[in-house]
């Protein structure tokens, strides 16, 4: 009895360490990719054209609720509407070669809400980058079905 009370301590002792590591790991992810001036609304193309400009990464795991992608993808928006879009497994060692892409600020109106809103349209497929906030954007297949969610920063993630 006490070498099966020994061996669950010791699995709670380890899950517990192991927990902490990925959340330290996490913090440390998400601390790159916050800006200084933190998430602004997009009101206008104007602003919409400069916070495109950067680089644009999801990393999150694969199996998330949000995220339905197969890999994960890293726009870099230069502000001349010309880019670099790469796309990488997890089990990948770096993010590999990019393919050259252009963009334009897309802007139209929710047919239910009539709010506007903002986007951004990759040159090399219909979908398209919708603005939630300057940090964050929905990455949108043609049929407008969300891919998953993209942050603002750098990121990194391979081991």
């Amino acid at each position: 009895m006490s070498k099966l009370i020994t061996i669950v301590l010791s699995m709670v002792i380890v899950g517990g360490i192991a927990c902490q590591q990925e959340q330290k790991h996490s913090s440390q992810t998400k601390t790159n990719r916050q800006s200084v001036a933190g998430p602004v609304s997009i009101t206008s193309q104007e602003a919409a054209r400069q916070a495109a400009v950067g680089i644009w990464t999801n990393s999150e795991p694969l199996n998330s609720v949000l995220q339905m992608m197969v890999a994960w993808n890293k726009f870099e928006l230069r502000e001349d509407g010309s880019g670099d879009y790469y796309r990488a497994m997890p089990t990948d060692d770096d993010w590999g070669e990019s393919e050259a892409c252009s963009w334009e600020i897309i802007s139209g109106k929710y047919t239910n809400t009539g709010k506007r809103y903002y986007g951004i349209r990759v040159g090399l497929s219909k979908r398209t980058l919708l603005f939630i906030d300057s940090q964050t954007i929905e990455y949108r297949d043609v049929d407008g079905s969300l891919l998953t969610i993209l942050h603002k920063g750098a990121s990194f993630p391979f081991s």
